[in-house]
């Protein structure tokens, strides 16, 4: 079964998006990210080696498990310090929702850096290079505006995610926060067309924890354009002013975008 399967609403507005041509379906985007995790527990620096422990999680909608990967070190600006091949086998089978420890021990000679500060340094999933020339996502200033960590869970979506019917666009829930302000939702809009798209409008419904309508915004998007075969990112931001908050259980919120063929 495929992530969308677990997220594709059953029913949708048809008064609410309007494309040129193709099925389009609902989609909701939550709070939680979906994709591979890695969070840092400690870094120590010796002499031959940088000793890194960290939390893998998975936050997909399926069991994963891992062979050789490229892990990378990062500083708080997204600087490259270090890259290495690991072998992760370790971990097991990590089920949706899993978390399991991991230790790893980059080499002198792969990192970039003498010595690594204990409060500014990530480590990561390697984004493949050349990432930004792939022919199945339209990179734009969404994407390069995201941080390296965000960039390499993309990727790895991408390839997890199983392809797009040919008659099919479909919203996929990439990132959602919130501020003072609004509540900001980013989406991954893949079209599985033969020929390019146009989005003209689209309406957004948020959701608190209880499921309570919270209220809707319709967005107009001036043709936004999906290439034929192809997947772009684009955020939608509800003015919380624009939302029935009192009373609202925020502690856990989704939005739902509804579409039209």
């Amino acid at each position: 079964m495929g992530l969308e399967d677990t997220i594709l609403k059953d029913t949708f507005d048809e008064n609410d998006v309007t494309v040129n041509e193709g099925e389009t379906e609902n989609a909701e985007v939550n709070d939680k990210q979906e994709g591979i995790t890695l969070e840092g527990s400690f870094i120590l620096n010796f002499n031959t080696s940088v000793r890194v422990a960290f939390n893998v999680r998975n936050d997909m909608a399926q069991p994963v498990s891992f062979g050789k990967v490229p892990l990378v070190l990062l500083n708080g600006q997204g600087k490259l310090l270090g890259r290495q091949i690991f072998s992760l086998d370790k971990l097991g089978t990590l089920m949706p929702g899993e978390s399991k420890p991991m230790e790893v021990s980059f080499k002198r000679r792969n990192l970039r850096v003498t010595n690594i500060k204990q409060d500014d340094w990530v480590i990561a999933l390697e984004v493949p290079s050349g990432f930004d020339q792939i022919p199945n996502f339209m990179t734009d200033e969404t994407y390069k505006r995201l941080p390296a960590e965000e960039k390499t869970r993309l990727v790895h979506l991408l390839q997890s995610l199983p392809p797009v019917k040919e008659t099919s666009v479909k919203f996929f829930p990439f990132r959602g926060w919130a501020d003072y302000q609004a509540v900001h939702s980013m989406f991954l809009i893949r079209n599985g067309l033969k020929q390019d798209v146009k989005i003209d409008k689209a309406r957004l419904t948020v959701l608190d924890a209880n499921d309570r309508d919270l209220g809707s915004v319709l967005f107009e998007l001036d043709d936004l354009l999906i290439q034929a075969g192809s997947g772009r990112l684009w955020t939608f931001s509800i003015p919380k002013s624009q939302l029935n908050l009192e009373g609202a259980d925020m502690t856990r919120w989704s939005v739902v975008v509804g579409t039209q063929s």
